[in-house]
């Protein structure tokens, strides 16, 4: 019968005793409630959680009271690039203009930063962004783009707007003073128009909301025939009675101006 040298220091045992030892020590170390993952120990009234973050995961037991099973598509922000990607290929030789309330720049910077590198976006308007005179530019500078803001106070209202510095940028005088807004005189290529990024408080009541938005558009519409305003303005459209009838206050300036709304559905 072979011998083979065993963990016991000094000791020699049969080869089929060794075997019937490790049969053991590995009936004993077998997890009586192994996750269904990784084949670790978890509690038994827990389960595994899947974190990702784009391509690198990990597996963790979660130490609170958990039953549910939970999973994080680690394609979603790979996809979420990709689509932006794809408007760039769609809409080769248009400018792409978006629109975002951002609830907190200085915590969606890194988002923003890697949307913008993509050089598919000429212009982001977002709003809410929740900083004051204490953020300085640099903190969000984003390379290949001119950053123009207007704060309020740390921890609520505010709007900024990113502009590709390839393109003319002119900021118009602050009107205003609830609706918070930022105004632009742009050129790209031969084509000029003025942009407006807004912002609506849900507190604003609608006359004063029509007295400072007709404002801008009165301004707006003496520089250029071709006028684009975008932004958050807490106004339903598509329900305008609804609220205080804010969605049929603001469809109400569009007649006035003769603006068209370009959103058909809930945002």
């Amino acid at each position: 019968m072979a011998l083979v040298l065993s963990s016991l220091k000094g000791s020699f045992l049969p080869e089929e005793t060794l075997n019937q030892i490790q049969d053991q020590k590995k009936t004993k170390c077998k997890p009586k409630y192994p996750c269904g993952e990784c084949g670790k120990a978890v509690k038994r009234n827990k389960d595994v959680i899947l974190r990702a973050h784009l391509n690198d995961s990990f597996f963790s037991h979660d130490e609170q009271e958990v039953d549910t099973y939970f999973t994080a598509d680690l394609s979603a922000a790979e996809k979420e690039q990709e689509d932006i990607r794809q408007l760039r290929v769609n809409y080769n030789k248009q400018c792409i203009i978006a629109n975002l309330n951002i609830n907190s720049l200085p915590n969606k910077i890194v988002e923003i930063q890697d949307w913008l590198l993509l050089n598919a976006i000429n212009i982001l308007s977002v709003q809410e962004t929740k900083i004051d005179r204490s953020f300085p530019n640099s903190q969000f500078h984003v390379d290949g783009y001119n950053l123009f803001r207007r704060d309020r106070t740390k921890g609520g209202g505010g709007v900024a707007v990113y502009i590709r510095d390839n393109i003319v940028a002119s900021l118009k005088k602050q009107r205003g003073n609830l609706l918070e807004s930022v105004m632009f005189d742009l050129r790209i290529g031969q084509r000029y128009f003025v942009l407006i990024s807004a912002y609506k408080p849900p507190y604003v009541d609608n006359t004063t909301f029509t007295s400072e938005l007709t404002l801008l558009l009165d301004e707006a519409f003496r520089t250029s025939e071709k006028v684009i305003c975008i932004g958050d303005l807490n106004c339903d459209i598509i329900n305008p009675l609804h609220n205080n009838q804010q969605g049929k206050c603001l469809l109400s300036i569009c007649d006035i101006y003769d603006l068209d709304s370009l959103i058909t559905s809930p945002t």
